[in-house]
């Protein structure tokens, strides 16, 4: 069998299972089982399998088990295990939040508007820890620090900031603020920034997601409870307490939160409250200034 036979046979059981984008996934697939660039394949395709690769049969079955995942409607991005996030390769598994192109927008918003590699940073529900890399990797920030309540999530943050972070960071595993607080309540460290992609998926509408997102990713990093806002309200909340005087709030929100997200801000204390857009021209980020 050539190369561009398997390819085919991946796209034609890719296509009848329903997968969007068949023919890439195909590709990708194939590529990282044969573990070949674009280019190399272009130029070998018709290349006969078993003359080609020393291992062709080894490669072969990898690929086709990757397909028969993937037509289960498993996640590419798992089945890789990482993705392609701000420019960075980011490792990823089941059990942590797959990275997405969305999340970008935050990131550039917060790089954009924060350039002094002194100020400190906090991202609250870090998953995957992707925004804490990209922020450590490209502002240069020299104190970074990444929370989540996941042990998961720490174990996979760990792995993407010890490859990206610059200037070092610290991983603190923590129902959002209890694990910076004294035996008095009272904060331990106080930030520049605090930035956060919390669950914000509203209960009801979980079972109406797409199976790669409803089956496979954990439902703790997609839960924002009956009205999606819960931990905006939560670490809005208590944000107050860990923000330096004209420090910044970055939120991550779902195209139809900004409006409900900038009262609550507002009913806060909050100034300075912004709604930005992202390329598809959909709200997707909020940011908040407290003193």
């Amino acid at each position: 069998m050539k190369l561009r036979e398997l390819y085919s046979s991946g796209c034609e059981k890719l296509n009848s299972a329903g997968i969007e984008e068949a023919e890439l996934d195909s590709r990708l697939l194939l590529l990282h089982a044969f573990s070949l660039t674009t280019a190399e394949y272009l130029l070998n395709q018709n290349k006969d399998i078993d003359e080609y690769f020393s291992n062709g049969e080894e490669c072969r079955s990898k690929y086709e088990k990757y397909i028969e995942e993937r037509s289960l409607r498993r996640p590419l991005q798992y089945i890789l295990s990482g993705t392609e996030f701000m420019g960075l390769q980011m490792y990823c598994e089941e059990g942590v939040l797959i990275p997405r192109q969305d999340t970008e927008t935050l990131c550039e918003e917060v790089l954009n508007n924060n350039k002094n590699a002194e100020l400190s940073v906090l991202d609250m529900c870090t998953g995957s820890g992707c925004i804490a890399s990209a922020l450590s990797y490209y502002g240069l920030y020299k104190d970074i620090m990444a929370a989540d309540i996941s042990d998961k999530a720490i174990e996979v943050a760990g792995i993407n900031l010890t490859k990206h972070a610059k200037n070092g960071f610290r991983l603190i595993q923590s129902d959002l603020f209890e694990a910076f607080k004294d035996e008095n309540n009272k904060p331990l460290k106080k930030f520049d920034i605090i930035v956060s992609n919390p669950p914000y998926i509203k209960t009801s509408v979980i079972a109406e997601l797409d199976p790669e997102v409803r089956e496979y990713e954990p439902k703790l990093a997609l839960d924002g409870d009956e009205d999606g806002l819960k931990f905006y309200k939560r670490i809005s909340t208590e944000a107050r307490d860990f923000l330096f005087s004209g420090g910044k709030l970055y939120y991550e929100i779902g195209y139809d939160q900004g409006e409900k997200l900038c009262h609550i801000l507002k009913e806060l204390g909050y100034t300075d409250i912004e709604v930005i857009k992202d390329l598809r021209g959909l709200d997707r980020v909020v940011s908040a200034s407290f003193y």
